[in-house]
């Protein structure tokens, strides 16, 4: 049995409520994350690439998860606050010239970053 499969039951045996039809995997995959996790997450003030690839993977699973995808890959590679991530619009961003414009808050300097074809395609799928 895979690993996450493991820690999806381990769970489901812990909080039976999680197994009820009407959760996404999305919540489940968010709660084990972090519950899973917490530990370690709390000594470092950053993610590895494993928890940011099973982030990833789980925001592909729940309702607008192209959306989803896009956004959380977004904030990993540009460090964007969540105030920032949501005052983005679509003029703020060209997909022709691979840029898009951060207009950055608490008293920070707003920049053009570039797109790697990740972000790209991920926004494409949007």
């Amino acid at each position: 049995m895979p690993s996450s499969a493991l820690s999806v039951s381990y769970a489901a045996l812990i909080f039976p409520t999680l197994s009820l039809p009407g959760f996404s995997c999305v919540i489940i995959h968010f709660f084990l994350f972090f519950f899973l996790w917490s530990a370690s997450v709390q000594k470092r003030k950053f993610l590895t690439p494993e928890e940011v690839s099973l982030l990833l993977d789980a925001a592909l699973c729940g309702a607008n998860p192209e959306r989803n995808h896009c956004l959380i890959l977004m904030a990993f590679l540009h460090g964007f606050r969540v105030s920032e991530l949501l005052r983005l619009r679509l003029s703020d961003i060209d997909l022709h010239g691979r840029q898009i414009h951060v207009a950055r808050l608490k008293n920070s300097f707003s920049t053009v970053h570039p797109l790697i074809p990740r972000e790209v395609r991920s926004l494409q799928a949007w």
